[in-house]
């Protein structure tokens, strides 16, 4: 076999067709489309893997790993590599072309310690660091508002700034009050 045999030509077969078949002009020859897709295998039957599900591997194995307490899980590079089934020179190209994975080595040498996180695990970590930040201090000024106002006497002002730090216990932003001009002020 050559490899130069590409099947009849449409005319070829028409002509043909014109010839020996019985009205064969009226018949239409069409070979569909001319293209040759090849279709990817499942992974289990190839015997590399593509970058992305690579990637995807990588991602799977840090987010079942993470802790809660921080963003990264602490593994070296051949850990990482035995634990997801991959070769160093493989995951070093992910990590070239990763846009969803994020490293951070401390230290030097022998003694160095490898993060490794996402940038989704990431995130979801500075926000929840964000609202713990938010609820501590919100508790620490309602605190501080408490000691404040056990001291207070009851004059005209009082009911107005109860109103005012209610709100603010309760709510996640106080109410607009109209702020009174101290006689002398412009």
């Amino acid at each position: 076999y050559s490899g130069k045999y590409s099947g009849p030509s449409k005319e070829y077969v028409e002509a043909i067709l014109a010839l020996h078949v019985k009205n064969g002009t009226e018949y239409t020859v069409s070979f569909g489309s001319r293209a040759w897709y090849k279709f990817k295998k499942e992974r289990e039957d190839r015997t590399r893997s593509h970058y992305d599900e690579w990637e995807e591997d990588i991602i799977r194995y840090i987010t079942a790993e993470k802790a809660s307490s921080e963003p990264f899980i602490w593994r070296t590079q051949k850990e990482l590599c035995e634990a997801v089934g991959m070769a160093q020179s493989t995951l070093n190209e992910v990590l070239k072309r990763s846009k969803q994975l994020v490293k951070t080595v401390t230290g030097k040498g022998r003694g160095a310690k490898t993060g490794w996180t996402t940038v989704k695990l990431f995130i979801q970590y500075a926000m929840e660091l964000v609202n713990s930040a938010k609820a501590t201090y919100r508790q620490q000024l309602i605190q501080v508002v408490k000691d404040w106002t056990e001291e207070l006497e009851v004059v005209a002002g009082y009911e107005s700034l109860m109103i005012y730090l209610e709100a603010l216990y309760f709510k996640e932003s106080p109410p607009t009050t109209h702020v009174h001009r101290i006689r002398g002020s412009s």
